[in-house]
């Protein structure tokens, strides 16, 4: 099963019924310079870990499970909303993403460590 994160101003009543609607823009500086700061270099297109991302109607949706977990995905949202304050949203399944839920899927520093 796919997974997207939707990331914007949005109506959380609407993201709970599995639609989007976009209350107002996100900062456009700010979401490209982050997108800029985490997107593949190796790709024309914007995308994480070779996933494709979208920037429309003031929002961005990228990949979440697809079905791995896309760290980039994860790390880009956490910065955007810290940034603008921003919902996050998993639309198609209908619920609001918190951002400590997505912070526990990032590898903790010391587990990389004994990864290694």
């Amino acid at each position: 099963m796919l997974h997207f994160l939707t990331a914007g101003h949005i109506d959380e009543a609407a993201a709970r019924r599995g639609e989007l609607r976009v209350l107002a823009s996100l900062d456009n500086g700010v979401a490209t310079r982050l997108l800029d700061q985490y997107r593949d270099r190796s790709s024309g297109e914007i995308t994480f870990a070779q996933r494709p991302v979208e920037l429309r109607d003031g929002c961005v949706r990228c990949p979440w499970y697809t079905p791995q977990v896309n760290l980039v995905s994860i790390k880009f949202v956490l910065a955007l909303q810290a940034e603008t304050r921003c919902v996050i949203a998993d639309i198609e399944h209908g619920r609001i993403v918190t951002p400590a839920e997505l912070a526990a899927l990032l590898p903790k520093v010391g587990d990389r460590a004994r990864a290694k």
